[in-house]
């Protein structure tokens, strides 16, 4: 039996896969664990034991740094938001709502606005001018 700590990068039907040093483990909740603690996401890092090759418990959850609620996902270190200038239009809304989130949780995001080619420069002037704060990258798979 070896203890790890590694972060847990998927959860499906109770089983939780930890990813650590290029393996992944599949683990399940420590019985105290399943009472005290039913909110782990993706992103947790956590203290496991090994029973098998790949196969061990979870002991412990450690710290969290944040948690951003849609998806939820915790410790996030840096956050893309990918949006469109063509068809679908960007949907400013739901754009600023991810921005003021990632914010208030210390992650500074970075824009990707797909299909620069179809974007309408005055368009692309304003959003150079809106979102002057955050890092833009602009692509377009045709050009």
């Amino acid at each position: 039996m070896f203890k790890l700590q590694g972060r847990i990068i998927k959860i499906d039907s109770g089983f939780f896969y930890i990813y650590r040093e290029d393996k992944i483990y599949e683990c399940k909740l420590r019985g105290k664990l399943k009472v005290a603690n039913d909110n782990l996401y993706v992103g947790d890092n956590a203290e496991f034991t090994i029973f098998d090759n790949n196969y061990g418990i979870i002991e412990k959850i450690l710290k969290r740094n944040n948690l951003i609620d849609r998806p939820k996902i915790a410790n996030v270190d840096q956050l893309f938001i990918v949006m469109s200038l063509g068809y679908p239009k960007i949907d400013y809304n739901v754009l600023d709502r991810i921005l003021i989130l990632s914010r208030r949780q210390g992650v500074m995001p970075v824009i990707i606005l797909n299909k620069y080619d179809q974007g309408i420069e005055a368009e692309l002037i304003e959003i150079k001018k809106i979102y002057k704060d955050y890092d833009l990258l602009f692509t377009s798979t045709k050009t």
